[in-house]
């Protein structure tokens, strides 16, 4: 067991929880001391939309030192597209490949939270809902960036929809 240091002013250390990583993450950053119990930022996978596009699809939880994921007292399991300026374009196959990593990167966090066994259409709903989204990108003139954020927002509720 390594020791982390509580808060800055406190003079003791406490010892860091012996618990594994989520299935699926890559990464973690050291525990943090809490008035509950500790807790440390996990990192799933980055997942690429194609060779010759720069946006990323990340994951991120809070893992508590029991083992479980946070379900929102410090932040609530998401996901973050990286790597989009506020005009990013994508062609229709871009388009359809980041809408699979979106639902990829949903199932991750289903998993990390409990929630894998989720009501039949959950991911019907988000493809329909991307759909909705790049209809009214091109009726309204919505910029690419508003469009991704739209849909990740989406998607994060339909992670977090119990």
């Amino acid at each position: 067991m390594s020791t982390i240091p509580q808060h800055p002013e406190a003079n003791s250390t406490m010892s860091a929880p012996n618990v594994p990583l989520p299935a699926g993450t890559l990464e973690a950053d050291t525990w943090q001391p809490d008035d509950s119990q500790p807790y440390r930022v996990v990192f799933g996978a980055y997942r690429d939309i194609t060779d010759d596009h720069d946006a990323v699809v990340s994951t991120s939880a809070v893992q508590l030192a029991d083992g479980s994921i946070d379900d929102g007292r410090i932040e609530a399991p998401s996901l973050v597209i990286l790597g989009t300026g506020a005009e990013t374009t994508f062609n229709s196959d871009q388009a359809r490949k980041l809408a699979a990593v979106l639902l990829e990167a949903a199932a991750e966090l289903d998993g990390w939270s409990g929630g894998a066994a989720r009501e039949p259409g959950a991911l019907e709903r988000v493809a329909h809902y991307v759909d909705d989204i790049r209809d009214r990108r091109t009726r309204d003139q919505v910029s690419e960036f508003d469009a991704l954020q739209r849909i990740a927002n989406y998607v994060t509720d339909e992670v977090h929809a119990r």
